[in-house]
């Protein structure tokens, strides 16, 4: 019987070291070597501890009250000043002991100074249809970023791609349920928990197929595609002219020049300049006429 008594203790001591988590072991483990001045090693131990990823709540913010100190003590100031940030936004209610050392309170005063709010989540909600719920769940004060997962209950909510704090999911609901909400680090480890009741609303209307809108056209005598086609006629027009006035002027021009006379320099240079003043002016109205009725068709 005696034996049997013996034999039940040493299983209720095995469980219970199996139900701590490898967590809660290293953490009293680093807590010891921390006592005993082995920073190092504390700081391996802690840092063991968080990446078990089966740490409580109440534990992830000792482990990085812990770790500040040990920075601090090693020297490391603004790794320390980050974990005390962290340990804050898990657990705002945080105070150093009265007599600590300096080493340690000036950068819990920089975290504090910095403090923004404890880690949160807020969240909306909108009914799918009679069997689902669409959940969005926002993180709230996580400078750091320290959240990288959002359970909702078992199922892992999907993170948005343009908004880190952001995250989506759709969860089973039939009627008015309660959904656990977790925000999770890297590691596993729960940082923040809460319950959110699903209530039992509408579906969403399925959205209406609209038709487009066709504008209507305005009268043909208000679109700028007519007065560009008048446009583009009348240069075309006036570049025709000219060009036939120049090759006119091109004729008489070899007729003079056949025959020379009297009066022939005076004469031919006159017709040269007008000539090259009508192929100028019909090259700037066929130019103008092709852009003109180009936007004539554009605008039509």
């Amino acid at each position: 019987m005696k034996r049997a008594g013996l034999v039940l203790v040493a299983v209720v001591a095995c469980a219970s070291r199996v139900s701590a988590g490898v967590a809660t072991e290293r953490l009293t483990k680093a807590r010891a070597a921390a006592a005993e001045v082995q920073y190092q090693a504390a700081l391996r131990l802690a840092a063991q501890a968080m990446e078990a990823g089966d740490a409580s709540v109440e534990e992830v913010w000792q482990l990085h009250v812990l770790e500040a100190e040990l920075w601090a003590a090693t020297g490391d100031a603004a790794a320390a000043t980050r974990a005390f940030a962290a340990a804050l936004a898990l657990h705002p209610d945080y105070r150093p002991a009265a007599d600590v050392s300096p080493r340690i309170l000036e950068p819990y005063e920089r975290a504090r100074a910095d403090f923004k709010g404890p880690l949160a989540a807020s969240t909306a909600q909108r009914r799918v249809d009679d069997a689902r719920v669409s959940l969005t769940v926002r993180v709230v004060h996580d400078a750091l970023g320290l959240v990288q997962i959002v359970r909702l209950g078992s199922v892992a909510a999907q993170r948005s791609s343009t908004d880190r704090d952001a995250y989506s999911g759709e969860v089973a609901c039939a009627g008015s349920c309660t959904l656990n909400v977790a925000l999770v680090d890297e590691w596993g480890n729960t940082l923040h928990g809460e319950v959110v009741t699903l209530e039992v609303g509408v579906a969403a209307a399925p959205a209406q197929a609209v038709a487009p809108e066709v504008a209507a056209r305005a009268p043909f005598y208000r679109r700028p595609g007519l007065y560009l086609a008048i446009a583009a006629v009348a240069s075309l027009a006036a570049g025709a002219y000219f060009g036939a006035h120049a090759f006119s002027e091109q004729q008489r021009l070899v007729a003079l020049n056949a025959d020379r006379g009297s009066g022939f320099y005076a004469d031919a240079l006159g017709l040269e300049a007008s000539r090259k003043t009508s192929y100028a002016i019909m090259w700037v109205g066929l130019g103008v006429g092709v852009l003109a009725g180009v936007g004539a068709g554009l605008l039509w």
